[in-house]
């Protein structure tokens, strides 16, 4: 309990961006209405709670195959969140409505997602080629 006073500050840093963009707002590029910041950026940061989900999925998957584990049951909930986030992403960056900050949010979102997804599905082939690779050098 040296550094007590250290929760206090972290405390403090973690809610004053969100009272910031409580209180500020921002007009509508389309209506043209002034509205809460965090009204325009609900929307990507709902779509990144689900990306958060579907990558969790993603690993879980790649760890289970790796320790030769069946992954049959973990499959369909990963490819579902990774889909539909995905197009939730896509439309939030080529729908004519949204802010270009959220426009510009969701497209790096949109990307890394697509990173990330590549390399997971490279590593989960590999790893199941793997085994037969094993089998082709023992012989």
């Amino acid at each position: 309990m040296k550094n007590r006073g250290g929760r206090f500050v972290a405390t403090f840093f973690s809610l004053i961006l969100p009272a910031i963009l409580v209180l500020l707002t921002f007009r509508d590029p389309v209506s043209g209405q002034v509205i809460p910041v965090w009204k325009a950026i609900w929307p990507v940061f709902g779509a990144t709670n689900q990306l958060l989900a579907a990558l969790a999925l993603m690993v879980v998957t790649v760890w289970l195959q790796a320790a030769g584990k069946k992954v049959w049951y973990v499959i369909a909930p990963t490819a579902f969140m990774l889909v539909m986030t995905v197009w939730s992403l896509g439309i939030l960056v080529f729908e004519a409505r949204t802010a270009e900050v959220v426009r510009w949010v969701a497209g790096f979102l949109l990307l890394l997602a697509v990173v990330l997804a590549v390399e997971a599905l490279r590593t989960f082939i590999g790893k199941l080629r793997m085994p037969q690779e094993a089998l082709e050098a023992a012989e």
